[in-house]
């Protein structure tokens, strides 16, 4: 028999439990808004039916339906009726929804969750079996989607944070580190940031392109030297290699 404190512990786990569900679910209709194009070609094209958004975005009408109805149900989209029932419905991205979707300079931009909680589910699986077997799970075998989210999260913090306003955010030992291993070996430092770019997402290039602008501020100050023309070139490189090789 419960107490009243038992069940009121009860139906505050049920609660919680419940709309944690509900949270989960929504963000795998943001998974599959994100990975299709459908927040981009709403918020391109303004207001769509269903149809309309289908042939945009190049998937099948009846799923459009499904996806923009469940979408405006969970208050992401906005519906303006039309004249003959369901068909004509249009549904909108409100502006504030875009830069959280769609915006991958934000630093609001957090459409990316999505791919990471399919990936976590993705591998519970094996999470099961190591947690029987012991061993552990290594993060390759989370996947694309994984390192993608984690860069595309990563990414808006490094470019709006570091440099903000021109001037410098690393603290001068690190500046001063960096700006010797410049001086002394430009081409190692620049093969170790693509190879580490490769590697976990694009989020390091951004760092290297702020670090590499701030140098003539922090020549101006007197600490470190100026970057050679060459250097610049490099970064921006690098940072365009970055830019083409962004999921999609």
């Amino acid at each position: 028999m419960l107490t009243e404190k038992d069940q009121t512990e009860r139906d505050a786990l049920l609660a919680r439990l419940y709309t944690s569900t509900i949270g989960a679910l929504e963000l795998f209709h943001v998974f599959l808004g994100e990975r299709l194009g459908l927040y981009q070609a709403l918020a391109s094209k303004g207001a769509l039916n269903a149809a309309e958004l289908a042939a945009t975005a190049g998937i099948n009408e009846h799923y459009s339906r499904e996806w923009l109805e469940r979408e405006a149900v969970a208050g992401i989209l906005l519906v303006e009726p039309g004249n003959d029932g369901g068909g004509e419905r249009r549904y909108r991205l409100p502006p504030g929804h875009a830069e959280v979707l769609t915006d991958d300079n934000s630093i609001n931009f957090f459409a990316p969750m999505g791919r990471a909680l399919v990936s976590i589910g993705a591998v519970m699986p094996n999470v099961l079996k190591a947690v029987r077997a012991g061993g552990g799970l290594p993060y390759e075998a989370y996947g694309e989607d994984m390192r993608s989210a984690i860069s595309a999260l990563n990414r808006p913090g490094f470019s709006a944070f570091w440099a903000p306003s021109g001037s410098p955010q690393f603290p001068m030992s690190i500046a001063d580190r960096i700006t010797a291993t410049c001086s002394r070996g430009r081409h190692r430092m620049r093969h170790r940031l693509v190879e580490h770019r490769h590697r976990q997402g694009i989020s390091t290039a951004p760092m290297m392109g702020i670090f590499c602008s701030w140098l003539p501020w922090a020549h101006s100050a007197g600490h470190g030297a100026r970057q050679p023309p060459r250097w610049k070139a490099a970064a921006r490189r690098t940072m365009c290699s970055a830019r083409n090789s962004r999921p999609r």
